[in-house]
């Protein structure tokens, strides 16, 4: 018995890592495209529905399509009513898995013969020397495993007597009731293991399928198929809540929905199992008795139920406006918080949310928008210091600097950090050609609020050991900090825009009108000096300072070129 029950749950472990493998090899094929369609849907409803139902269908993981809508919406990318819909679509999606193992794994014709063909087909794809053949080839190995491993199962379970304890358990809860109140006493035991069971394999399509098959073995009954069913749909939703934990209040919201929405489906078709479990089965057992002999048509009647019970909830909340009210409520329960001075952390990287190293990246580049904000935030400073009397004050914009220049080196380490975990994954060479674009482009931002700290700094100590500027050489430093917040601006531009549209031309000619100013004013410096009308301490700093705006202005015209030379070597390996 005991080598029995260690086959069977071999088996299982091998269904279930059959199932990851296919599912994270069609993501990879999917890569841009699968995140490029989730961010297409718009304010449509209906294409958001249908993009979420799509998208687990194909890698047939309910999962990684909540998992990813979340990333999305903490990055800004979705709006709550849209991965509202992507969700309930996501919902209806994951059901397939049903129908695809009652049609192909647990029918009369079954695929759990021809298993290690398709591992063959698939090792011989790996082979090729081509990224996405070799990401088919380990979804047709996973396909292959994913239904050996369920024709094991399916010749494991049979053999398991009334002694095994489980089978004594479900047999006594999952026996006929007589009144509506066993019943729902029945039903709730039944969906509380449905959630367990999902919470543990964080898969209900791995749960789903062996619900089926224990329909198929007889086991359980419709009834109980069902009520497990409604359980799964429960526990499915924790993976999602997980990823949420380190994402922002928009991506927490975007969870606790797929949780409710599952939650209050359950609930509503929870009452109703008493009665519709007993009109499902009699139709089952009605239908074709040659099939109903084999159980298939059981197993087709919980897949319909599945797909059934989830539309269902879809028309509940579109009729009662539940989405508009959902998002309500969930804004009263999580709301925004206003970011404290002295208190940051990262808005859009967080580890839990690395479904695919695509939507990784995309997370990444989001927060190389806000390192340049928080860089521009600081060099906004420079002007107000240069042209401020009052020393009291100019010591708070320094202090200011100062603050952003520590949550810009805290910026760049969690940057690296993050980028390091995804590069110890299997990535595709564009993915790392963009990671190391993104490292040099964060090096470069935390390199220039260095040098801001350091002009801001010469500013305050110049005042304070009264090396005044003329004031020709303060309206000289005053245009040349405007033409550098100029190349700062395109440098901004550029990093919230797509980076095919980065005009490296107007970056060489902004960077050569500031190495021009530099020149001019360099040479009005030598002059002034050379005449004896500018005191030498003054000029001292005077000096200092053109000097570190101009190299201030190299680090911002790298930013952007990274960025574009990190393009054009994706564009080469492509």
């Amino acid at each position: 018995m005991v080598l029995l029950v260690l086959n069977i749950l071999g088996a299982l472990a091998l269904f279930i890592y059959g199932m990851k493998v296919m599912s994270d090899a069609v993501q990879r094929m999917a890569g841009s495209g699968l995140r490029k369609a989730l961010r297409a849907v718009a304010s449509n409803r209906f294409s958001a529905w249908t993009t979420g139902f799509f998208a687990t269908s194909l890698i047939q993981s309910s999962s990684a399509v909540t998992v990813m809508v979340v990333s999305l919406v903490n990055a800004g990318m979705l709006a709550f009513n849209e991965a509202a819909f992507l969700i309930m679509g996501s919902n209806v999606g994951t059901t397939m898995t049903a129908w695809l193992i009652s049609l192909l794994g647990l029918g009369s014709f079954s695929l759990s013969a021809i298993a290690l063909p398709f591992v063959g087909v698939g090792l011989i794809l790996l082979l090729v020397n081509k990224e996405q053949l070799r990401a088919l080839g380990e979804s047709v190995i996973g396909f292959g495993l994913l239904f050996l491993g369920l024709g094991l199962l399916k010749e494991g379970i049979p053999r398991l007597d009334e002694s095994f304890p489980l089978i004594g358990l479900m047999q006594e809860f999952g026996g006929p009731t007589e009144t509506y109140f066993e019943s729902l006493f029945s039903s709730l035991l039944f969906i509380a293991v449905g959630v367990v069971f999902t919470m543990i394999l964080q898969s209900s399509s791995v749960t789903t399928a062996f619900t089926l098959l224990l329909i198929s073995q007889e086991w359980i009954g419709l009834p109980s198929g069902m009520a497990l069913i409604l359980g799964e749909n429960i526990g499915t939703t924790t993976t999602a809540n997980l990823a949420a934990v380190v994402a922002n209040v928009h991506g927490k919201r975007v969870a606790r929905f797929h949780f409710l929405f599952n939650l209050i489906g359950s609930v509503w078709m929870f009452f109703l199992l008493p009665v519709l479990a007993p009109l499902i089965t009699a139709f089952a057992e009605n239908v074709n008795s040659d099939l109903a002999n084999e159980r298939t048509i059981f197993t087709l009647s919980l897949a319909a139920f599945h797909t059934l019970f989830n539309l269902l909830n879809v028309l509940l909340f579109l009729s009662t406006d539940l989405v508009r009210h959902s998002m309500n409520w969930l804004t009263k329960l999580l709301p925004s918080k206003v970011e404290g001075d002295d208190i940051y952390t990262l808005e859009f990287l967080s580890a839990r949310l690395m479904g695919t190293s695509e939507l990784s990246i995309v997370e990444a580049q989001r927060e190389l928008v806000r390192f340049g904000k928080q860089v521009n935030k600081a060099y906004g400073y420079l002007s107000r210091i240069l042209l401020e009397t009052d020393s009291r004050a100019q010591k708070q914009f320094l202090e200011q600097i100062e603050r952003i220049e520590r949550i810009t080196d805290k910026m760049e380490v969690e940057i690296a950090d993050y980028l390091s975990q995804i590069s110890s994954t299997e990535i595709s060479p564009r993915a790392s050609e963009q990671i190391r674009a993104i490292l040099a482009a964060s090096n470069y931002l935390e390199r220039s609020c260095d040098l801001i700290l350091k002009i801001g700094l010469f500013m305050v100590r110049s005042k304070k050991e009264k090396a005044y500027f003329t004031p020709e050489l303060r309206q000289s430093l005053v245009s040349f900090i405007s033409l550098v917040q100029e190349a700062l601006d395109l440098m901004n531009a550029n990093l919230s825009g797509n980076q095919k549209d980065i005009d490296e031309k107007a970056v060489v000619l902004k960077e050569k009108e500031v190495d021009g100013q530099f020149k001019q004013l360099h040479r009005n410096y030598l002059q002034l000096m050379e005449r004896k009308k500018l005191k030498i301490q003054s000029g001292l700093y005077y000096h200092e300072l053109i000097n570190e705006l101009e190299r201030l202005g190299d680090h911002v015209q790298s930013v952007s070129l990274e960025l574009a030379f990190g393009r054009e070597r994706r564009n080469t390996n492509d």
